[in-house]
């Protein structure tokens, strides 16, 4: 096998984003086929792509591995939704082996707090929310000529990423989350969370005690951080958003 796709578009797709995502995906990849010189280029939507069931989840596998570079658009359902975090967690996994550069190219819309860590974590500056939206008027309205401009830099950024990409393998890890506790668990696993990060989450309140107890006792987590966590006294923050933190 071999790459099919430049870009993997990572999104939580409804009825009423469907047809904005479509919209934005067909402009986005004319604006690659320019950039790359290709007008061959590709890109993946998965809910487009395929279907449902077992079939589904191997389509949907061979997706993530066959693509080259990954948009990810964060929102708060993003994270609540499995297939998304694999996705998420496949390009993770995969750029941190890539010493050319980065993979993944993310944007997001409608912050939270974990939203705010993982923005943070990867410098991301990109908002969307203004744009995403399920009224029609909006491809003739003024906003839309300002998406054209963010789909430009976007396509730019992914070009080059593009461009650096590994070459394809058919080993390319693909590890499918049961649920966002389970990403974070592969998060760690894979040691792809530093110190600060494992930080933040605790004090916006992501992550909580009960979590980093049972990742030590899985033998998920270094006694050491979490010994340095617990000095530190990251343990100690209160939030006012309790119900969100996430447990093993």
């Amino acid at each position: 096998m071999a790459y099919k796709y430049d870009v993997l578009i990572s999104f939580k797709i409804n009825d009423e984003n469907k047809e904005w995502i479509m919209k934005f995906s067909k402009k986005l990849l004319n604006k690659l086929k320019d950039d790359l010189s290709d007008i061959n280029a590709n890109v993946f939507v998965s809910p487009e792509s395929i279907g449902n069931g077992e079939l589904w989840r191997r389509e949907l596998e061979e997706g993530i591995r066959s693509s080259k570079t990954a948009l990810c658009f964060w929102s708060p359902l993003y994270f609540k939704s499995r297939w998304c975090l694999s996705e998420l967690l496949a390009f993770e996994i995969r750029e941190k082996d890539n010493k050319r550069g980065p993979l993944i190219q993310t944007v997001f819309s409608h912050n939270n707090n974990t939203i705010k860590c993982l923005t943070e974590r990867r410098n991301v500056l990109v908002d969307f929310t203004e744009f995403i939206t399920d009224n029609t008027s909006f491809w003739n309205s003024p906003k839309a000529l300002a998406l054209d401009d963010e789909i430009r830099k976007l396509s730019q950024s992914l070009t080059h990423m593009i461009n650096y990409s590994p070459a394809f393998d058919d080993n390319f890890k693909v590890i499918f989350c049961c649920d966002e506790s389970e990403y974070y668990k592969e998060l760690i696993k894979n040691d792809l969370i530093d110190f600060e990060s494992h930080r933040r989450f605790l004090i916006n309140g992501v992550l909580n005690k009960e979590f980093y107890e049972t990742a030590v006792n899985d033998n998920i987590l270094d006694k050491e951080i979490y010994k340095k966590l617990h000095d530190e006294g990251a343990f100690n923050y209160n939030t006012t958003n309790k119900s969100n933190r996430i447990k093993l």
